[in-house]
């Protein structure tokens, strides 16, 4: 917020120019690379194995280090980077606040602390760049806890940059692709905002798509594209907006990273209306109306009119994929264990790019199965594609990923680094958001038969878990043993339901189940039965439900008065005072933020002391600081 220093009366413009990016000749299409091709995957870590799950489940480790492609990506141009990327006021304040103040913050947090170095000026608050070593990091939840959130790779391939809030016991606080968390400072160098060449952003494009502009290294000025689908409403075309969450976005880089410093979100575009990729939070359990015969007709339409005839051969003619000719398994597989085999194609694509991967046509492995960076020889090999998709249905979905009871269960969807899959699946920070944007280009291709199909809440209001009902009665005896305890945490909601008040309300969710259940309604036990019946269980959509209150899913508002400013346009001045008489008087009453403003002193009562308060104020005889 603006703190109004001046003795005499003043309005403060602040002139924003924007940078124009030239953007012709980048496509939000992705595609495979020959390079990218030729491995399908990341190949390196650093990360701490988690723990080992019994081999009946599955037979590989929970090291999330499976691998993953490369952003297949077209050709990216050069582009210059706005100028407006921190607003000067928001730097002095953050420069001026007292650390008393930033309780939320670190002891050692040193906002805007600029150090000279020789390539540019070094800093512990602004933009992280990954030091490129190929190396696996952990992300911590504090500075000095051995608890691990998630890993990423630092590869400028996948993670480029990210957004540095502080520095403690030798390890930066960072934001990228939603986690919140900790990671050693071997991981990255630091720069002050204006010394980046390019800051990954967002744009919306004439057509009303989200285009995610990554930054290709921050002494670069190039960046690569992922399309997000269609923009919120709150963001306007052809201007440059920044979030390392992809759910709030910001016109000033500065901004962001005090909200984020802050744990706000107030000063945001959206404060109140979060976005969220439909694909990439889509719930894994919700049924694709997608066909075979679609999956056909979109590798035709990228060049795919054939199965792979010499998978040894490393050179695989354009048009050879193996997905051709294995459509069926997908969809069918996707019906019988209660997936959504759409979703799995367009993950397929991803992890092996567009099937002519090593490992897809030596192993029939499409997913990069138990292919850790480290062991890459150690990937699973299968007789068949159809065997590779049993595979990853029952073992890595039915059984990890979408079983909340597993180590590996963060949601059962896409996700980002924050929730989902992608949190313990990829060291790509970005692996949900591509393979959302497979799934968005295979459906708008066939007639956009599952985009907005599906009512989807994500978890807001959790402390520590969020328990689940077979019925919408909060008591012990109706629990499933399916807990949420993950920010965001996608759900697909099936009808709103009247039941026991919890909160404010008692409004609850029937939702699709992410674990199998009994028919009891509550988590089907693997070890109680049979091989035979445990590996071939399925989900059934409709069935297959729980209930969870929906006051857990409501976006707690965020509030961004400031007093005396009551009609909000930024300036204090005789508006203000008349709107303030207009409520006491009984002519027009405020309310929301502006009845909050209108309080000057903090009384709780809107009168004629605030009505002077800001008279004394915009006379410049005192001023009103927040």
């Amino acid at each position: 917020m603006k703190k109004f220093r001046n003795k005499h009366i003043k309005r403060i413009f602040l002139l924003m120019l924007t940078g124009t990016l030239l953007l012709s000749g980048i496509s939000s299409r992705v595609f495979a690379s020959e390079e990218q091709e030729a491995y399908g995957a990341d190949e390196v870590d650093k990360f701490i194995p988690i723990n080992e799950i019994d081999d009946e489940k599955g037979g590989f480790m929970i090291n999330p280090d499976l691998k993953t492609t490369f952003d297949d990506v077209e050709e990216s141009k050069e582009i210059e980077l706005p100028e407006e990327t921190i607003n000067p006021e928001v730097l002095e304040e953050l420069q001026e606040e007292p650390m008393a103040t930033r309780s939320l913050l670190p002891s050692a947090f040193i906002p805007y602390y600029f150090l000279n170095a020789a390539n540019g000026r070094s800093t512990t608050v602004g933009i992280g760049a990954f030091n490129n070593d190929l190396d696996n990091y952990n992300v911590y939840t504090t500075s000095t806890s051995g608890s691990v959130i998630t890993y990423l790779n630092t590869s400028v391939g996948y993670n480029p940059d990210a957004a540095v809030l502080g520095k403690e016991n030798g390890r930066y606080h960072i934001v990228i692709a939603g986690v919140n968390g900790w990671i050693s400072e071997q991981a990255l160098s630091v720069y002050e905002i204006s010394d980046a060449k390019s800051i990954s952003h967002y744009k919306v494009n004439d057509n009303g798509d989200l285009i995610h502009y990554i930054s290709n290294g921050v002494h670069q000025k190039t960046y690569s594209t992922i399309n997000n689908g269609v923009a919120p409403s709150k963001l306007a075309k052809n201007t440059t907006y920044y979030s390392y969450d992809g759910h709030y976005f910001y016109r000033e880089v500065g901004t962001m990273i005090k909200d984020y410093a802050d744990e706000t979100y107030k000063n945001s575009v959206n404060p109140n209306d979060p976005f969220y990729n439909y694909f990439q939070f889509l719930p894994y359990r919700a049924p694709s109306n997608i066909t075979s015969d679609d999956l056909r007709k979109f590798l035709n339409q990228n060049g795919y009119t054939s199965n792979v005839t010499n998978p040894g051969n490393d050179s695989v003619p354009r048009n050879q994929s193996m997905l051709y000719g294995n459509e069926k398994s997908f969809i069918d597989q996707g019906i019988k264990y209660g997936a959504n085999g759409a979703m799995t194609f367009a993950l397929a694509i991803h992890e092996s790019g567009w099937g002519r991967s090593y490992l897809a046509r030596d192993r029939n492995n499409l997913f990069g199965h138990a292919a850790y960076d480290k062991y890459p020889g150690a990937a699973n090999k299968y007789a068949s594609i159809d065997q590779s998709v049993h595979s990853h249905n029952t073992r890595f979905l039915n059984w990890h990923y979408l079983d909340s009871t597993e180590g590996n269960y963060r949601g059962g969807f896409l996700g980002n680094k924050q929730s989902g899959m992608n949190v313990r699946y990829a060291s790509d920070a970005y692996w949900g958001e591509k393979a959302a944007a497979h799934y968005l280009a295979l459906d708008r291709a066939t007639g956009s038969k599952d985009y907005g199909k599906f009512k989807i809440k994500n978890l807001q209001n959790v402390e520590s878990s969020v328990t689940t009902y077979t019925r919408p009665e909060a008591s012990s005896q109706y629990a499933t043993g399916m807990k949420f305890k993950f920010k965001n945490q996608s759900v697909l909601v099936l009808e709103e339901v009247r039941g026991t008040q919890v909160g404010n309300s008692n409004i609850w969710y029937k939702i699709s189940s992410d674990n199998l259940l009994d028919t009891d309604g509550k988590i089907f036990q693997f070890y109680n039965y049979p091989e035979a019946v445990r590996r071939e269980k399925g989900a059934t959509h409709g069935k297959d439900v729980v209930y969870v209150p929906a006051s857990y899913f409501e976006v707690k508002k965020e509030s961004n008065y400031k007093r005396g400013d009551v009609n909000g346009d930024g300036v204090i001045d005789g508006f203000d005072m008349m709107a303030v008489k207009r409520h006491y008087l009984g002519i027009k009453l405020l309310e929301g933020d502006s009845l909050l403003a209108a309080d000057v002193n903090r009384d709780g009562v809107v009168d004629g002391f605030d009505m002077m308060a800001i008279k004394r104020h915009y006379l410049g005889i005192k001023l009103i600081e927040d």
